[in-house]
């Protein structure tokens, strides 16, 4: 390298992934209500430690309130795109 010459690090740019979208059932396991009907919903362990998918009235109620790996994901109710999880 040669003195007072700057070098430019070279970036690479990552593709942009593709998204998740919700392929199974598409009503709540606890009111039967279609998902598509609601802003979002979740598949997400419950209280009792079983996965359940719940809308967004029923998340609260039955769901434990967190997501991530482990956890419970979150749909939206729409296009059926994964947006959290």
């Amino acid at each position: 390298m040669e003195p007072g010459i700057t070098y430019k690090k070279e970036t690479k740019v990552q593709p942009e992934r593709p998204k998740k979208k919700w392929l199974g059932q598409d009503y709540c396991d606890f009111c039967k209500e279609k998902v598509s009907e609601h802003k979002d919903f979740y598949d997400a362990i419950t209280y009792d430690g079983h996965w359940a998918l719940m809308c967004d009235n029923c998340f609260p109620t039955h769901g434990q309130g967190k997501l991530g790996t482990g956890l419970g994901q979150k749909y939206d109710g729409k296009s059926f795109e994964k947006i959290a999880g």
